[in-house]
């Protein structure tokens, strides 16, 4: 591409000491400083402001990759963008720190090699795949880092009371995954997912189950004998399941045996009629 005779060259940049600025066309300057260091600069118009976008210094971009650079810079401000605030954009993301969510720290989990002392392989699948199904779906696209006890809660809730072992194994799982967030430095907080923290809530959740159905004791079960109105085969199998607590089914079921009749059974004769 042609340029004007008052460009630079190599052997002016490297005889230039005195501090200025030394055009070399299309808005990139040669900057040299007070303290004999040089570099490139962009200056440009956008919405009726002019500004100078540093480029970097002639170590780092040689005279045709300045160049080449503000040809692209040139394209940008055609289209009403400002270079500066676009790069500065760019770093604020860049600098940014990387969100960590619950279900990355599961990945990195068990890569750490932390559930290689498991005592098989299935039970290595059956530990991921517990979290997988009820943790993940509800906390996996959040950030670790912000996770709290309610957020644990909304997991064990629909699965503490009808199935308390699957939700202990969960939890205690989700505390192995917060623990290793925080010793990566992913998470600065406790961890919500430890006894210590649940211990208010699950003593509710304890409280609030039914009670079990209590068997009388034998001693008030219903006797025998010695009621003037039990007689008979259809009192018999009423009252036989008082006494000895068995189903009712087989006792509406059998056939009616007298107590002279299992007798002859168990000596091995044939019972007589009553």
């Amino acid at each position: 591409m042609a340029r004007g005779s008052d460009l630079l060259d190599v052997k002016t940049i490297k005889a230039t000491t005195k501090p200025g600025h030394y055009r070399d066309g299309k808005g990139l300057y040669l900057q040299v400083s007070v303290w004999g260091t040089k570099s490139w600069v962009f200056r440009y118009t956008v919405r009726g402001k002019t500004r100078g976008m540093g480029l970097g210094s002639i170590e780092d971009l040689t005279l045709a990759q300045a160049r080449n650079e503000v040809e692209r810079l040139r394209v940008v401000v055609r289209e009403g963008r400002d270079p500066i605030e676009e790069r500065r954009e760019l770093h604020a993301v860049q600098d940014a720190p990387k969100i960590v969510t619950f279900a990355d720290a599961l990945d990195e989990y068990m890569k750490s090699g932390r559930i290689e002392d498991f005592r098989s392989d299935k039970h290595r699948k059956q530990w991921r795949a517990s979290l997988d199904f009820h943790a993940v779906p509800k906390i996996g696209a959040k950030d670790v880092g912000t996770l709290t006890i309610d957020d644990v809660k909304d997991v064990l809730k629909p699965i503490w009371a009808t199935k308390t072992d699957t939700a202990r194994r969960v939890r205690g799982r989700m505390e192995s995954v917060f623990a290793w967030a925080i010793d990566e430095g992913c998470r600065e907080h406790d961890n919500p997912a430890s006894v210590k923290a649940l211990e208010v809530w699950v003593g509710n959740q304890i409280r609030r189950r039914p009670k079990r159905r209590t068997i009388r004791p034998f001693s008030r079960a219903v006797s025998l004998h010695g009621s003037p109105n039990c007689a008979g085969a259809k009192a018999w199998r009423r009252r036989w399941p008082s006494a000895f607590c068995a189903p009712a089914v087989p006792v509406r079921s059998g056939a009616w045996f007298s107590a002279r009749s299992i007798s002859q059974r168990r000596s091995g004769r044939s019972p007589q009629p009553a």
